[in-house]
């Protein structure tokens, strides 16, 4: 974690001219798009000085045998309006499938 914005950021990544931040999350009840929004203002925050970019990546660990929803479902885009700036920050919300105890276990969808 790094020290970023008044906050820790979980990941930073650098480059040369330009830096972004990960929030790393573990979700264990309720891994559904409404619920992951309320962690997209927190990665947007720790960007106030750098880029209006984020990722939020997020653990469900909600999913079981079934697998998960395919991966156009798992990934998208919150846009987050900050207060006195003109552009909002971007934060992509990538949402993995992790709850299986077994992942051998992992069985295909039905049909």
């Amino acid at each position: 974690m790094i020290d970023k914005a008044g906050g820790r950021a979980d990941v930073l990544v650098t480059f040369p001219s330009a830096y972004f931040n990960v929030e790393c999350k573990i979700e264990e009840k309720d891994a559904s798009k409404d619920a992951l929004r309320t962690y997209v203002a927190q990665a947007a925050e720790y960007q106030n000085a750098g880029p209006s970019f984020a990722i939020l990546l997020a653990l469900d660990k909600t999913v079981g045998k079934e697998g998960a929803v395919n991966l156009f479902d798992n990934i998208w885009i919150e846009e987050v309006q900050r207060p006195g700036e003109f552009e909002p920050c971007l934060v992509v919300v990538v949402r993995v499938p992790g709850g299986r105890e077994n992942p051998n276990d992992l069985r295909p969808a039905a049909r």
